[in-house]
């Protein structure tokens, strides 16, 4: 539990770490290579390094979702390089960041983790197909003018974080959703001072169309191509 002034952290964000704690997540195989990866980008904070900002992308949300909950598993049970063992990360709750926020909402905000009994059903997947999804974002996109609301619920959360003097990290999924709704240009100076650390991740096409143009991300943000072991030997 978050003291009192980190409430936007359990509002707008949903613990990973303390669900690894609580033993609800087992061992991912064959990602040894990516997972370390993950690691090995985190840690280049310590060496002043831009590109310390983790950006995964594969086309399968599921294997995004696993890959970074293997990360918050190691962290919690001690198998992770020692200064992240005693670090948490929240993965960013977009049905409560854009509550009340018609326009998104209409296009059927989803992939937040949905931990039932059954572990492999571990994100609740869209229930429309992509192609739809990405044809109403970038109608909804090309209209967005920043609801303050939202704004001010981005600029709680991310106060929230720095306040945590780096113990917390963000995981942002589905990354394209912040660059559209211009949350990156609050997350850009906060990055830029390195007050916060960031995992996010999303498909190849969402790069492409919302990402990869923008060079203050290229800055900021370090590509991994999510790719099982037996892929990486067969290269």
């Amino acid at each position: 539990m978050f003291p009192p002034d980190m409430f936007a952290l359990e509002r707008y964000g949903l613990n990973l770490t303390h669900l690894a704690r609580q033993g609800m997540f087992s061992p991912l195989t064959g990602y040894e290579a990516c997972v370390n990866r993950v690691f090995e980008i985190l840690l280049r904070k310590e060496q002043s390094n831009n590109k310390y900002n983790p950006l995964l992308f594969d086309q399968d949300e599921k294997v995004r979702w696993r890959v970074v909950i293997e990360v918050v598993r190691r962290m919690a049970v001690g198998d992770a390089p020692e200064l992240f063992l005693s670090r948490e990360i929240i993965a960013l709750n977009y049905e409560t960041l854009l509550a009340d926020v018609a326009e998104m909402r209409a296009v059927h905000i989803a992939g937040q983790p949905s931990f039932g009994t059954d572990e492999n059903d571990i994100v609740s997947l869209p229930s429309e197909t992509e192609e739809k999804e990405q044809s109403a974002l970038r109608s909804v996109f090309d209209k967005w003018r920043e609801p303050n609301r939202v704004i001010e619920r981005l600029r709680t959360l991310l106060l929230a974080l720095r306040q945590t003097d780096g113990r917390v990290l963000l995981f942002a999924n589905r990354f394209h959703y912040l660059v559209g709704i211009d949350g990156w240009n609050l997350l850009k100076p906060a990055l830029a001072r390195r007050e916060i650390q960031l995992i996010a991740a999303c498909t190849p096409e969402q790069y492409r169309d919302y990402i990869e143009r923008d060079a203050s991300i290229q800055r900021r943000m370090q590509e991994i191509r999510i790719l099982s072991d037996q892929e990486l030997q067969q290269r």
